[in-house]
């Protein structure tokens, strides 16, 4: 009789390895599966950008971006000879321009150069953060390529944005998705975020709430009052913040390293404080930011508040109901209804250098997405979206584009957003109910869910594809720049001309080396063309006449020279056309020893003397 019943027990032991088996194996396939059209759609987005990189040329931000780094190179110091907020994201950028320039002996060809650089790099972390959440299947996927497809600004090179934006991503989805007993994961991310801070220093705060978050967490388990929230997580543990902490001070060791030797902390102070006096956000309180920030985006379109107004709604409904799970579907409806409704408020200005807003709207649908989920995916939630609104903040603080950088941070909360979506998807999928009123709502919020995705990766597509660095209209750059920095990049036939006009104009400058030089002109190219060049100017971007007149450059120049006396330039050069007035530019110079020159294209002066 025993002797039967465990031959019985084997018979049966047998069969019901066999699904878990398979059910492994199955697995396995699907996500070999998805691995290849991962790779498939990024080895065609890579080549996509890739040969978008070719296109488009606006010069003024991009140059400035590897001005700085530029400048940096030949010899300049950061906060002494360098007076913009921005400076420090070019550390992160000079050993790039050290290197190219050190291959190639000069700048020619350093843009085109800057956007492939970023291109690589922008996929590796795109692939990077696939990996790591490619548990959540083809909406992490989505949710990767979208992340890839854009740039802030429509501008695919490194800056302080995108800088901050890789990094960002990079530190937190390592953050959320790693085991706290692995030191080099937590290393890392510490690293990359302290690159982030470069970027945006505002940033720092950031660090510090973790820090705040991180006490709490060990006070309360202390007590053994530690509550079943975000806060529970070893994310917050006492370990895992030294060993994020050890990467991010890595970085701010070797940055300081680098620094102080070559500038006091006295006049890393002093020069703080005349640049925020320059800042057109003086005088504003922290207050008034705030104010700002929120009704920055309440404004964001005369529309957009209806949007707002219903999701509010809703979404306090929805959290007071107890029974919310039940009616998830309804929710994700509403959520992406509002979400179309506000994409289409932002087609008009889709196509535009400011196109950023397009990344708001998908808010919706992630946070209704989170609080639906019974899992919760608690690390993503504070590692990624509410690492992504702090940075939309802060960003904003040290920030005069306002609803547009807080845009460009949205990238990082929407990422999150399609985890949770995935996770409640697969929630809702998995509940058993043959309600025909459950089914047709499940139908319905497939339908209008992917509307949504399908108008964000059609706008976001159609933008990568059409809009070329603040041109428009790929089909009318066809003319190549064949020399200086721009060279290898189809623009304009007039943008070309004005651009080479200029260039041939400076080349009596080009044996002139290490002499100092001021360029008074809007846009940074000409001084990385003239390479060997020592920059005079209180910044490598002088400014724009559409915000800072002649008097305040003037000002500024005379300040900056006064604490740099050896930054006096052996030669003024200055672009005409500008609406800037030149006699008051001439100001500084007059009776100093300059000799005038002028012709079609510029004035030129050269400091033969002393006064």
């Amino acid at each position: 009789m025993s002797s039967n019943k465990k031959k019985t027990a084997n018979k049966t032991a047998v069969p019901e390895s066999k699904p878990k088996v398979l059910s492994r194996l199955d697995e396995k396939s699907k996500l070999r599966l998805q691995n290849g059209v991962f790779i498939s759609l990024m080895v065609a987005a890579f080549f996509f950008a890739l040969w978008k990189t070719h296109y488009g040329y606006r010069d003024y931000d991009e140059t400035f971006f590897l001005a700085i780094p530029h400048r940096l190179s030949l010899g300049d110091v950061m906060f002494k000879h360098e007076w913009n907020l921005a400076q420090m994201s070019g550390f992160l950028l000079l050993p790039f321009v050290k290197l190219y320039t050190l291959i190639t002996g000069g700048t020619e060809g350093i843009i085109l150069a800057a956007r492939i650089y970023y291109t690589v790099l922008h996929t590796a972390v795109a692939s990077y953060v696939y990996y790591r959440l490619r548990k959540y299947g083809y909406i992490a996927l989505f949710g990767c390529l979208l992340f890839f497809l854009f740039s802030p600004f429509d501008i695919m090179a490194y800056s302080y944005n995108s800088m901050a934006l890789d990094l960002l991503v990079l530190s937190g989805v390592t953050m959320a998705t790693t085991s706290y007993e692995k030191k080099t994961p937590l290393i890392l991310s510490g690293l990359a975020f302290a690159g982030a801070v470069l970027c945006s220093p505002y940033m720092l705060f950031v660090f510090v709430t973790y820090v705040v978050c991180v006490g709490i967490h060990h006070l309360l388990k202390k007590l053994g009052r530690l509550p079943n929230v975000v806060l529970r997580s070893e994310l917050f543990s006492i370990k895992t913040a030294l060993w994020f902490t050890v990467g991010a001070a890595s970085l701010a060791v070797v940055f300081l390293i680098w620094l102080l030797p070559r500038v006091s902390i006295g006049e890393i102070f002093e020069s703080v404080s005349r640049m925020m006096s320059y800042s057109r956000l003086k005088g504003m309180t922290f207050g008034g930011r705030v104010n700002s920030y929120f009704t920055s985006i309440y404004n964001m379109n005369t529309y957009f508040p209806i949007a707002l107004g219903v999701y509010g709604a809703m979404l306090i409904g929805m959290i007071i109901d107890r029974n919310r799970r039940r009616r998830a579907a309804l929710y994700l409806i509403i959520s992406a209804a509002c979400t179309i409704y506000s994409l289409s408020l932002m087609l008009e200005k889709s196509e535009d250098v400011y196109f950023n807003c397009i990344m708001i709207p998908m808010f919706f649908i992630g946070l209704t997405s989170y609080i639906l989920c019974k899992e919760k995916t608690k690390t993503i939630f504070a590692s990624v979206f509410c690492l992504g609104i702090l940075y939309s903040f802060f960003a904003f603080l040290g920030s005069d584009q306002g609803i547009h950088i807080i845009s460009v941070a949205f990238v990082i909360v929407n990422f999150a957003g399609y985890i949770f979506l995935a996770q409640l998807i697969k929630e809702m999928v998995g509940k058993f109910d043959s309600s025909k009123l459950y089914k047709g709502t499940l139908i319905a919020a497939s339908v209008v869910l992917v509307a949504a995705l399908g108008i964000q990766f059609g706008v976001q597509f159609h933008n990568k594809r059409t809009h070329c660095f603040w041109e428009f209209g790929i089909d009318t750059l066809d003319t190549e720049f064949t020399q200086g920095p721009a060279k290898g990049i189809y623009s304009a036939d007039y943008t070309v001309a004005k651009y080479n006009e200029i260039y041939n104009d400076i080349q009596s400058y080009k044996n002139m080396k290490s002499d100092n030089m001021l360029v008074l002109y809007s846009n940074p190219w000409v001084m990385m063309a003239l390479h060997d060049m020592k920059y005079s100017g209180y910044s490598a971007w002088i400014g724009d006449d559409r915000y800072t007149s002649a008097s305040e450059v003037s000002q500024r120049l005379l300040d900056y020279w006064e604490v740099n006396p050896d930054k006096m330039p052996k030669y003024v050069y200055i672009v005409k056309g500008t609406e800037w007035d030149k006699n008051t530019l001439f100001g500084p110079f007059v009776g100093k020893g300059y000799t005038y020159s002028e012709n079609n294209i510029s004035y030129k002066m050269e400091r033969t003397g002393v006064q």
